[in-house]
């Protein structure tokens, strides 16, 4: 496999295992730990951009990691997990008023 074809896939992937994640933690844990994952993953995306932010001129070549790590993984795993936190909460919501 090409290395654009898993830098175009790997944000799909991470999206769908975020999503989830999110759906699982929604439906059977509930409200509370929703918002641990979505902090949990908040954190490791601030902890990558104070990364970005102290790098320094002439060490561009070394913010391409943070960088694609933070736009290819915690974004969308984090789009991932509030989606399917809302989801599986929802799910819970409708299977306990039955």
């Amino acid at each position: 496999m090409d290395i654009v074809t898993v830098y175009a896939l790997a944000p799909l992937a991470v999206l769908a295992l975020g999503g989830l994640a999110g759906v699982l933690t929604g439906r059977y844990l509930g409200t509370r730990h929703v918002l641990i994952l979505i902090a949990a993953i908040s954190a490791v995306g601030v902890y990558l951009m104070v990364r970005l932010a102290m790098i320094g001129e002439g060490e561009e070549e070394a913010a391409i990691l943070p960088f694609a790590t933070l736009t290819g993984g915690v974004l969308p795993a984090l789009l991932g997990a509030i989606m399917g936190g809302v989801g599986g909460l929802a799910l819970a919501r409708r299977n306990r008023a039955e």
